[in-house]
């Protein structure tokens, strides 16, 4: 079997995974590619690989071993009927801040997200709480001397949100579209996330915040590059907020199945 008759499909940002599909038409006459394409795992990258490689003319088939699809993006009734619980994630900025799904109907697929007033909270051991709001001005003030320091850190990088959430989002192959601006993002995520807060901030507020941040890494706040959780998560807390999708993370698989669906392409669950 030959190409499907696609001719290009450009390269698409999945949440932290990048998938460049680029197909030529014609193909040389020696290379023969089949016609059909099966994933394994239908959580959400493997949805968003099907989905691609559908709007690129294969035949696309999902086989997922649970009963159902979702991956780590999965709800269930773990209590009482009626009260539905996230199985893994359960906010999700990356979600939003990814290019690749914005450009899905995800919302004409039943996707819908619930905006809070603050996007999160940091318990302190005095009993206060830091709190990230969207405006960056209100988040600094909460941090007394390091107030000016933490619009420092940020505010460079949210001037240039959109072309970064490009770029960090993109393969690591290949010269960023935004070469000054991932410069200065990567000075700084580069390091560890103590480090960078020892060096920005003088106070436990603003040192705590980074901290609850950067530790969504799950690496040691001592470890290199977990600094750069902290950026991307401040900074995706500021430009698009922190959402969580109604229904729970299982909203999210439901509507990237739709639009697989609508593509052309299958998911077969409890499969072996």
């Amino acid at each position: 079997m030959r190409s499907p008759s696609i001719a290009k499909v450009p390269a698409v940002s999945v949440c932290n995974v990048v998938i460049p599909v680029q197909i030529p038409r014609p193909y040389d006459w020696f290379l023969i590619v089949p016609g059909t394409a099966t994933i394994v795992g239908a959580g959400p990258n493997g949805l968003a690989a099907a989905i691609v490689l559908a709007n690129a003319g294969f035949t696309v088939e999902v086989r997922e071993a649970a009963a159902v699809a979702g991956g780590a993006a999965r709800s269930a009734e773990l209590t009482l009927p009626g009260f539905r619980h996230d199985l893994g994630s359960a906010v999700h900025p990356m979600a939003v801040m990814s290019p690749f799904f914005s450009s899905l109907p995800l919302e004409q697929s039943g996707l819908r997200w619930i905006w809070p007033s603050a996007e999160l909270a940091h318990p302190l051991d005095d009993g206060t709480a830091v709190i990230l709001e969207r405006d960056i001005r209100a988040t600094a003030c909460q941090l007394g001397p390091d107030a000016a320091a933490y619009r420092r850190l940020y505010g460079p990088l949210l001037a240039n949100w959109d072309g970064l959430r490009h770029d960090i989002l993109k393969s690591i192959i290949g010269w960023p579209r935004h070469p000054i601006a991932m410069a200065r993002f990567g000075l700084r995520g580069l390091r560890s996330a103590r480090g960078l807060a020892g060096s920005y901030f003088k106070g436990v507020r603003a040192r705590a915040l980074f901290a609850g941040l950067a530790a969504h890494s799950f690496l040691p706040l001592e470890s290199p590059i977990s600094a750069a959780f902290g950026l991307v998560l401040g900074m995706a807390g500021h430009a698009v907020g922190w959402p969580i999708p109604q229904g729970g993370a299982q909203s999210i698989a439901d509507a990237l199945i739709v639009c697989l669906r609508q593509a052309g392409g299958t998911v077969i669950t409890d499969a072996s």
